[in-house]
């Protein structure tokens, strides 16, 4: 039975029935104070919370639908009393609007109970009911539209049709994703500073939007293990999700009455507190794929991305953390977490990071000096480097001197197109082994550099070498 059309019909009754009778000016005013007393204790919980925008001003639509709903109530309340010989009898016992209104209250309350986490534990037949979910299909995957998040620092996937909305407040960025049916993805990230306080208050409000008839924790590694097993789509990160599982706290809600699945994580990710919740509808198993979508197909736009929270005591010169970790992509899909430590070229006048434990070397050529690194877990013929050209170097035969210093057959010159000009790609699989590699030549303040990546295609580190050539560059100081 819907409960909320049996009470307005009701209500409506009544009122026909009384609608000739005023409740006295002191019955309204012992009930309106009632009910503001009510209000009390929930306004001011909210205030702290009204810097927020979007969600803030969907909030205080819900109390102002409360309010309503409240002061119908009143009335109803008082009429009831006229008919029941209460509050417009001869005003004895006036503490019985009161109590009556307080029990209503409460009794509303109690149709939603508060979801305590705490208190949720893993029910295995559920776990094993929210397993059986759509792999993620790569055609179709493909077919989807990529879209920028937090403020552009993330890419994901998301079916046509649906709507991004995003804040930004004191200290957490958030981001609300709304499909055609129903469905609504919600991705907070926290600043470094934000207090557990504030984790718990956004956290409080997220619960507010749930309801469940069951509910379960989940472990991570249960998802990691049911999607490597699942799914032949390579995911962007080593891992199914790009946090740490030991940090990670799972929740899984349905609601039978009212057909909804809802997914709520709590973890940290690139250094950051996260929360994420997802909601569907419960009939639509299509749609329950969306998170580990979310994640698993997750990209970070700009690299090297800096993982807060990893950066040491500056340098006392350069005012540069001495280490730090970052987020690289290697290759076109995938991306890594690489350690950094800040590395000083005197007689260039710059800084800029290497991988921690990768080996440099000075070399001085006839028309460049070349600083060059190399990692031992890889072929020693694989490197990469940084240099400067010297002053009178000939550009217009760039090519041909570049090559020949480090023994580069010409006729293996590939055009790759692009750049200004002073790029030199090149592929040589005709001696012991396959190598390829990368040139490119640039002027800074009258003085002209260069980067360079050279490699074995056995080692695959042809993409690693040329993202931590690219990383050096990308990260340079002048002095």
């Amino acid at each position: 039975m819907n409960n909320h059309r049996y009470e307005d019909e009701e209500f409506q009754y009544i009122m026909r029935q009384k609608k000739t009778m005023k409740a006295s000016t002191k019955a309204r005013e012992k009930s309106l104070l009632t009910f503001q007393d009510g209000l009390k204790d929930v306004i001011p919980k909210q205030k702290k919370k009204q810097n927020r925008q979007k969600l803030r001003q969907r909030f205080f639509v819900t109390v102002g639908s409360v309010a309503a709903a409240g002061i119908a109530s009143l009335i109803f309340i008082n009429y009831d009393f006229v008919q029941d010989g209460g509050l417009l009898d001869s005003g004895e016992d006036e503490h019985d609007g009161e109590e009556t209104f307080n029990e209503m209250v409460e009794d509303e309350n109690e149709k939603k109970e508060d979801i305590i986490l705490e208190d949720v534990e893993e029910n295995e037949a559920l776990v094993e009911r929210i397993l059986d979910r759509p792999i993620i299909d790569v055609n179709v995957l493909n077919t989807m539209p990529m879209h920028q998040i937090q403020n552009e620092t993330f890419s994901i996937y998301l079916p046509d049709e649906w709507s991004i909305e995003e804040e930004e407040e004191d200290y957490v960025y958030s981001t609300h994703m709304t499909g055609p049916d129903s469905e609504r993805m919600e991705f907070f990230l926290f600043d470094r500073d934000v207090n557990q306080e504030q984790i718990a208050d956004e956290i409080e409000e997220t619960l507010t939007k749930v309801t469940s008839t069951e509910e379960t924790t989940v472990s991570p590694n249960i998802y990691n293990d049911e999607f490597v097993m699942n799914n032949q789509i390579r995911t962007t990160f080593d891992t199914m999700f790009p946090f740490d599982n030991e940090m990670t706290e799972m929740y899984a809600f349905i609601d039978e009455e009212s057909g909804r699945f809802t997914e709520l994580y709590i973890s940290e990710l690139f250094g950051q507190s996260m929360i994420y919740m997802m909601d569907v509808p419960l009939e639509d198993k299509e749609s329950w794929a969306l998170s580990w979508t979310f994640f698993s197909q997750m990209f970070v736009t700009e690299t090297p991305y800096t993982i807060q929270g990893t950066e040491s005591e500056d340098h006392p010169q350069f005012d540069r953390p001495l280490e730090k970790s970052v987020i690289l992509n290697e290759g076109a899909a995938s991306f890594r977490e690489t350690d950094i430590e800040l590395y000083e070229i005197d007689e260039f006048g710059i800084t800029s990071y290497i991988p921690v434990n990768v080996e440099e070397e000075r070399i001085e050529h006839e028309h460049f000096i070349e600083f060059r690194f190399t990692d031992e877990d890889f072929s020693r013929n694989s490197f990469y480097s940084f240099g400067k050209l010297k002053e009178g170097f000939p550009l217009e035969n760039g090519r041909e001197i570049m090559f020949h210093a480090f023994n580069i057959d010409q006729a293996h010159h590939e055009d790759l197109g692009g750049g200004d000009g002073y790029g030199y790609g090149y592929y040589d699989g005709s001696g012991d082994y396959d190598i390829e590699g990368y040139i490119q030549l640039f002027e800074v303040s009258d003085n002209w550099y260069y980067t360079h990546h050279h490699s074995e295609r056995e080692d695959n580190n042809g993409i690693i070498y040329n993202k931590w050539s690219y990383m050096f560059k990308e990260l340079i100081e002048w002095e």
